[in-house]
């Protein structure tokens, strides 16, 4: 009572709006209001409008209300469903009808209030009326500024992280901790074993067993990485991205930034910190175990381990934006969707070995080319000499030690290949005998041309008997590479599409 006095005294020039919450007024204070919003038991609209026009509302659908009675003890009556339920929906359906009326002939009006700061510092107030079906089209056509919004989303995100950085650390530690596990667990270098045919294989046959027991412990070692790697960058994001799509869906209903603008901001906020682990889990486990010293080696290294743990951190998403109602079912997913993956990946089979239905779930497996191209990185690339290298110190060993023979080191000297100036340049041994290199040049010429390329790329050019075991060469590196980026590209998009369907079903 007193702030409608002092609105009709004091700021009658000023119309401010006054909204108060009634419960069973009597006649003189329901009076007192220009407008009223009466709700129904379920929540309904039964009336909006002038207490003055309740009554002869109420007529016109059937319900008189009584002789010297409160029309607000009757409005409440009515909506308390103490006249029935069918009073309460015809109230409501005749609200409903009437509200889209004033829609349609733009009655209902919003007061939009525009302040006016003068050069004299004083405030004047201009009051403008604007349809409603103006302000709802505008707002239906909404502009999102994608920079200023990737802007203000990314500094939202590290200021979270910041602010709650456990899971991060949590991170950063396991990283740490299992890659010192790793390195401590064996006690010998387990990446010096090159896994090349020696040069007394054919005659010393327990020289060709120890370089099995040699490379089987680092074979263990790269796809228990690949595996870790996986793990870790996939359930973190399984567990919380649920959460942060319902947080999207809602805001973006509100109109504060389009589902792709929080996309690729969630995409590029989570790299950095998927990279540095990365990078810093690589090399701790790299030199502590021994592998080849390259630094080509090692940085292609870090690119397999990078694509990997990104594809995986899409894959996490991509699970946590179909369940995003049940972060249970995501958990449980996610790592039963990683078995045919590691399964098919080559380690536990020769993929050439493995039923034809199977073949296409292992070709779509990013786990496999992973593998692959990590075993060319350590095992490939030249590391070891040709068959034509290992057979020319094969007869340089089995010379007489006291001939006049200019050996070579095939091992320092991996690029060497056979060729006419270098059979030549060895003198015969002994008269009556051809020089044993140019049998061999003749040899190998013949054996090039009997023998095709992809053959030759494995049998007559590859001493390595890892890559041979796993019937891979070294170009597979460059293509498994380009494999892992195109599935890395087309999981993004998969996962934006899906996360649109989604935050559009809930809109």
């Amino acid at each position: 009572r007193k702030l409608t006095d002092l609105k009709n005294k004091e700021l009658n020039s000023k119309a401010p709006a006054i909204i108060c919450s009634i419960h069973q007024p009597s006649a003189r204070v329901l009076n007192i209001f220009h407008q009223i919003y009466v709700l129904s038991f379920d929540g309904r609209c039964v009336y909006s409008g002038p207490p003055s026009q309740l009554i002869d509302y109420l007529s016109k659908l059937g319900l008189q209300c009584p002789q010297f009675h409160n029309p607000a003890d009757f409005i409440i009556e009515i909506a308390s469903s103490d006249y029935g339920t069918e009073a309460v929906n015809k109230l409501a359906i005749s609200e409903c009808n009437r509200q889209v009326d004033y829609l349609n002939e733009e009655k209902m009006l919003l007061s939009c209030t525009k302040f006016l700061i003068s050069t004299n510092g004083s405030k004047q107030r201009n009051c403008i009326r604007v349809p409603v079906s103006k302000v709802i089209a505008r707002l239906k056509n909404k502009s999102f500024p994608h920079f200023k919004h990737t802007w203000l989303l990314l500094r939202r995100t590290y200021l979270s992280t910041i602010r709650d950085p456990k899971l991060t650390w949590f991170r950063i530690s396991q990283a740490i901790f299992i890659a010192m596990l790793m390195s401590y667990l064996y006690d010998y270098p387990i990446g010096r074993a090159d896994g090349c045919l020696p040069v007394t294989a054919i005659s010393d046959q327990n020289a060709f067993m120890s370089i099995g027991v040699g490379t089987q412990d680092n074979i263990s070692f790269i796809f228990f990485v690949i595996l870790f790697t996986v793990m870790a960058s996939r359930m973190p994001t399984v567990l919380t991205f649920p959460s942060e799509v319902s947080v999207l869906i809602q805001e973006r209903n509100n109109g504060w930034y389009s589902c792709w603008v929080y996309y690729w901001t969630k995409v590029i906020a989570d790299s950095p910190y998927q990279i540095l682990i990365t990078l810093m889990f690589c090399s701790i486990i790299y030199p502590m175990t021994s592998q080849i010293e390259s630094y080509t080696r090692f940085a292609l290294f870090n690119v397999i381990m990078i694509l990997v743990a990104s594809i995986a951190q899409c894959v996490g998403m991509l699970f946590g934006t179909l369940y995003v109602h049940s972060v249970e079912n995501a958990v449980f997913m996610a790592p039963l969707s990683m078995a045919p993956m590691f399964l098919l990946s080559g380690f536990f089979g020769k993929l050439s070995a493995i039923p034809i239905v199977m073949k296409p779930i292992a070709y779509i497996s990013y786990v496999k080319y992973a593998f692959e191209a990590i075993l060319v990185v350590l095992y490939g690339m030249n590391r070891c000499p040709t068959f034509d290298e290992l057979k020319i110190a094969a007869i340089n060993a089995r010379l007489p030690t006291n001939a006049n023979i200019v050996r070579k080191n095939i091992q320092d000297n991996r690029q060497m290949r056979i060729n006419e100036q270098y059979a030549q340049s060895f003198p015969k041994v002994w008269s009556g005998y051809y020089n044993p290199l140019t049998y061999q040049l003749n040899h190998s010429m013949v054996h090039e041309t009997t023998t095709n390329a992809t053959t030759r790329s494995i049998n007559s050019t590859s001493t390595s008997l890892i890559l041979r075991h796993f019937e891979v060469i070294d170009d597979t590196l460059i293509e498994n590479i380009c494999i892992l980026v195109f599935i890395l590209i087309l999981l993004r998009f998969v996962t934006y599409f899906i996360l649109l369907s989604k935050s559009n079903k809930k809109k």
